[in-house]
């Protein structure tokens, strides 16, 4: 098992050698880098170390972005060691984290992003953004982008990308539904959403610029059931009338 600490200056080399294990292939981050973040942000730097060698196993760096009430946490940069994965390291780390982000900052939300990437190549083959729309108890999800890679599609990227978006969602946002728009004319897209995804739909007239109809998909996230659009559902061949409602996620940049 692992200790988890605050960094500490002395800690930057060793987190730097971590990172170069943890992710050969990307460009790693210098030394004044890491620097900065325990300077300005030296509650929101931990290390995990192993209890029986002592050494540095996995480290996250976070921080604070905006400023006034739209101040939020952002996790910049996470790595456990390969051969200490999987025993709930990065969780410890990243509950650290988002203690201090709450206690030390008062953040009311945290967001991060997650590369996808082909195995293969190491190239980006898919993609997702998502956004939190509305104020108050109103707020709710909204996919506002998906894409994959025509080489890459039927490979269940997609549906990966917006389980990873609708988790965070739920966990990080409390969102309770997620919506999106698709257009009519794409029918590959209206499958994905409706027969895998389990969203909903009611039609949106005239809803892009050229006048082109759209679906309006909803998902249920979380337990609580509304029947807010008596709508289409596919769980089967058969359509039939059931709840619905909206969409989202945030992000940033790390090496996870």
């Amino acid at each position: 098992m692992a200790d988890i600490r605050q960094a500490k200056m002395f800690d930057i080399p060793a987190i730097q050698a971590l990172e170069f294990q943890c992710f050969p292939e990307e460009d790693p981050w210098d030394y004044f880098l890491y620097e900065e973040y325990l300077f300005f942000w030296p509650q929101l730097v931990y290390v995990a170390e192993d209890h029986n060698t002592g050494c540095v196993v996995g480290y996250v760096v976070a921080q604070t972005e905006g400023q006034g009430i739209e101040s939020h946490g952002y996790i910049a940069n996470l790595g456990v060691l390969p051969t200490h994965r999987k025993l709930g390291i990065a969780e410890k780390l990243m509950n650290s984290a988002h203690n201090a982000l709450v206690h030390e900052y008062e953040c009311d939300y945290v967001s991060l992003h997650v590369r996808t990437k082909d195995h293969g190549t190491g190239c980006i083959v898919g993609f997702v953004f998502g956004e939190m729309e509305g104020e108050g108890t109103e707020t709710h999800g909204y996919i506002a982008n998906l894409g994959v890679l025509p080489s890459h599609r039927k490979s269940r990227i997609a549906k990966k990308l917006m389980d990873a978006a609708q988790n965070a969602l739920i966990q990080e946002y409390g969102s309770e539904y997620v919506s999106l728009h698709v257009r009519k004319s794409n029918q590959a897209s209206i499958n994905l959403y409706s027969e895998k995804l389990g969203y909903n739909y009611e039609i949106a007239a005239n809803f892009y610029e050229n006048g082109e109809d759209a679906y309006v998909m909803q998902k249920q996230l979380q337990e609580k059931q509304t029947d807010i659009l008596g709508t289409h559902s596919t769980d089967s061949g058969d359509r039939h009338k059931s709840s619905v409602v909206d969409l989202l996620w945030q992000a940033l940049s790390k090496k996870s």
